[in-house]
């Protein structure tokens, strides 16, 4: 008897989740980078509403389940010890340096299609009805907003419809990005095409680069501390 019950509650269980995967959800996220991050995110669906909201140094998280509200309200964590020890304005300047060079090398044209390509076959699954990003950004060196503004025209070029607006700053060391998207999807068609982009072997290649320009950064900031 108790193992019929046990069957019959992960048989419901089963038919809920298979349910819900293929339940259509409305969606929208607007976001924003200047000095620190904000956003909010809703997802709807005729059996629930998630809410999370970042201002500042506050997140808010509110999930209402067939009308039964849930909220969570949380501050910044801090570190126990205090900060560490700051770094000098010359050492951010070569571990970004280094970083981009690294980030530049991932950039091919074939690692760019590859992951448009995917890009667009999401943006096909989630059906947004609005989509839109754009930012300014200014680095240290000169030739790096070059090189960032090079790829941007690059992308456009290749792909014109690209909602992206780019604009570099070069007398002034900012990062200043906006973004927003709104519309709606079936979870089980975004997980079938997520599962197999990540399965794809130019995928396994693009990460397995990824975790070792990873590590290369943790040794050098190892030999340098």
């Amino acid at each position: 008897m108790f193992f019929t019950v046990l069957y019959f509650a992960a048989g419901v269980l089963a038919l809920v989740a298979a349910l819900l995967l293929f339940l259509p959800l409305s969606y929208s996220l607007s976001a924003a980078y200047k000095e620190a991050p904000a956003y909010l995110m809703c997802v709807d669906s005729p059996l629930f509403r998630f809410v999370k909201e970042r201002r500042g140094e506050e997140t808010k998280t509110r999930l209402v389940i067939m009308g039964l509200p849930l909220e969570k309200k949380l501050g910044k964590k801090r570190r126990p010890g205090g900060r560490g020890k700051k770094k000098s304005h010359e050492d951010r300047a070569l571990a970004k340096s280094r970083w981009l060079l690294q980030v530049r090398a991932l950039l091919t044209r074939g690692n760019v299609n590859h992951v448009w390509r995917f890009v667009a076959k999401l943006l096909a699954t989630v059906k947004p009805r609005h989509l839109m990003l754009k930012g300014r950004v200014g680095l240290d060196e000169p030739e790096l907003n070059a090189w960032l503004l090079a790829v941007y025209y690059a992308l456009k070029s290749l792909y014109a419809e690209i909602p992206l607006q780019w604009e570099p700053v070069w007398d002034d060391e900012c990062v200043e990005l906006e973004g927003a998207v709104e519309g709606s999807l079936i979870p089980a068609i975004l997980l079938f095409r997520l599962a197999l982009f990540m399965a794809s072997r130019k995928t396994i290649r693009i990460l397995r680069e990824i975790y070792r320009i990873r590590r290369r950064r943790k040794k050098v900031a190892a030999v340098a501390t």
